[in-house]
């Protein structure tokens, strides 16, 4: 009787939370118009961390950049520039290891 209950326990350990998993992987969103930035929006609000990527003008990229430092500043967030289109927002409490595998936690 011991064995079916230890291949039990086996197999639901392969199993992950989708919680846990949005809350380690950013959503990645490329801005091409207004309805990305307010899905990106949405989703800092939620307190989900995003990679955004502004493809867009100049001017149209600093609107949408201003913007979405208000939602990060108001969520008490951060804001890390990656590229020079490319951008990390998250809440305060946000760990991300970079290339180099060594954790680093977003601060202001």
């Amino acid at each position: 009787m011991p064995v079916p209950y230890q291949l039990e326990m086996e197999q639901q350990s392969n199993v992950i939370s989708i919680q846990s998993w949005t809350a380690a992987h950013p959503l990645q969103i490329h801005l091409n118009s207004s309805e990305d930035l307010e899905h990106a929006a949405r989703q800092l609000v939620s307190c989900r961390s995003v990679e955004v990527y502004l493809e867009m003008d100049h001017a149209l990229a600093q609107r949408a950049l201003r913007f979405l430092s208000g939602v990060v500043y108001a969520m008490d967030g951060c804001i890390e520039r990656m590229d020079h289109s490319h951008f990390f927002l998250s809440m305060r409490s946000a760990e991300v290891r970079g290339a180099s595998g060594a954790p680093s936690v977003w601060k202001e």
